[in-house]
């Protein structure tokens, strides 16, 4: 035996894999291919250079184009369509099952997306009215109706006065009952959007239970809520039920010191009105927080829907989109299984490619800026470069070779210009010396 008759033994060998396959599948529309490894097979001395083998070899060229490489792979790997191994059944559960995990996870990641963006157009629509103005302008005329002598003398008998009382009243707590809840929405989905999947929250109290602090106190202090035990009215503002007690209905008189002459102080009776309103539970917020209130918290669901947006929700669904592809393989009995370690390979470039194509079509899309309106456009293309990944090559190169193009016209007309900057200073410099 030779060099070349051992070349010969492995062409045979992989012509006897794909002829077998063949067989099964129907790749091949004619007998040529069958003809020629019998053909190959009769011959007695292997050569390479033997017409028969020749053949051969250009049929199995002709069949790489019919039969996919991966599974010339598997079948020198003793893959076979005919059964299915142990291995392969539990690469298929594994693969299912991941791949409902991934559904699920991507199904609630969404979930708090939409949570996210509903809440900051509910915000947003609040800073638009000027909450805080109208807010303060209900108090203050709650305020005067309940206070004005005139007012409190034409009420009995008055069925119009008291039916604006009554919608004066009305529209106070509807519009503080508004604020209230989407300060407790905001803090609801905060807690939400830390802790997104099933068990995150326990890991997180587990964490603290283990690693605090030596003493039992600041156990007990990390413990509290996680972290997260404030999300109840006790943070909002009035709080300190104590200042009801103490406090003095009516209005405010300072006393000047130029002329000793009694002023009633218009902030401090302001602010006395809005408390004396909290202690009746005709109110929860503080008129003078609310524009601060609602900056924060538009600022603090920007920051955290991005990231959302941006990265995680791309990279989840394409890598959903690969994961999709490998479970459709799974449902051809031709196709192999594919290997663990290729199958965390194309995972990991599907959601790659979902976080790429994010930059391209959201460029201007950073922290503070709308990221509300991204939605599923983004999101459904990264699946569907997740689930073909060579789509996503095939536009990144398209983006090279344009950048190529367009470096080499910028090359091209720099040179031009400096080309004719000095065939017009050529004359120029000639003159003075004729």
């Amino acid at each position: 035996m030779t060099d070349s008759d051992q070349f010969v033994d492995d062409i045979i060998k992989d012509a006897r894999l794909i002829a077998d396959y063949g067989r099964l599948s129907g790749a091949f529309k004619d007998d040529a291919f069958f003809s020629a490894l019998a053909d190959a097979e009769r011959v007695e001395t292997r050569t390479i250079s033997e017409p028969a083998i020749v053949k051969l070899q250009k049929q199995l060229n002709d069949a790489a184009k019919l039969v996919p490489f991966t599974t010339f792979a598997a079948l020198h790997r003793n893959w076979t369509p005919r059964r299915s191994s142990r291995k392969s059944a539990w690469m298929s559960a594994f693969l299912v099952a991941l791949s409902i995990i991934f559904m699920a996870a991507t199904a609630q990641l969404t979930y708090i997306y939409n949570q996210g963006t509903d809440l900051l157009a509910a915000v947003e629509t609040l800073q638009e009215q000027d909450t805080e103005q109208r807010f303060g302008h209900l108090v203050r005329q709650m305020w005067s109706a309940r206070e004005d002598p005139d007012i409190r003398r034409n009420i009995d008998g008055n069925a119009i006065t008291s039916e604006s009382i009554y919608t004066l009243d009305y529209n106070l707590r509807k519009l503080d009952t508004t604020i209230s809840d989407t300060a407790m929405r905001a803090q609801d989905f905060a807690f939400k959007s830390t802790f997104p999947l099933i068990g995150m929250h326990f890991a997180y109290c587990l964490y603290n239970r283990t690693l605090a602090a030596a003493t039992e106190a600041d156990r007990n202090a990390n413990l509290v809520g996680c972290g997260y035990a404030d999300n109840s009215y006790e943070k909002l503002p009035y709080a300190a039920r104590a200042q009801c007690a103490t406090s003095d209905p009516g209005s405010t008189v300072v006393q000047t010191a130029s002329t000793g002459e009694d002023i009633t102080d218009i902030l401090d009776q302001y602010e006395q009105a809005a408390l004396d309103l909290f202690c009746e539970g005709s109110i929860t917020n503080d008129p003078k927080s609310i524009h601060w209130s609602l900056t924060r918290q538009s600022e603090s669901i920007r920051q955290t829907i991005s990231p959302y947006a941006l990265w995680i929700l791309p990279a989840m669904y394409g890598a959903l989109g690969a994961l999709m592809f490998q479970m459709r393989r799974i449902l051809d009995p031709l196709s192999p299984n594919p290997q663990f370690v290729s199958l965390l390979h194309r995972v990991a470039l599907g959601a790659l490619a979902g976080m790429i194509l994010a930059w391209f079509l959201a460029p201007d899309a950073r922290f503070g800026t709308d990221v509300a309106g991204i939605g599923f456009g983004l999101f459904s293309f990264a699946f569907l470069f997740g689930f073909s990944i060579d789509v996503f090559f095939t536009v990144l190169d398209e983006f090279v070779a344009f950048a190529n193009m367009t470096v080499r016209r910028f090359g091209a007309a720099k040179t031009d210009a400096a080309a004719q900057a000095q065939s017009a200073a050529g004359p120029q410099r000639a003159a003075p010396a004729a």
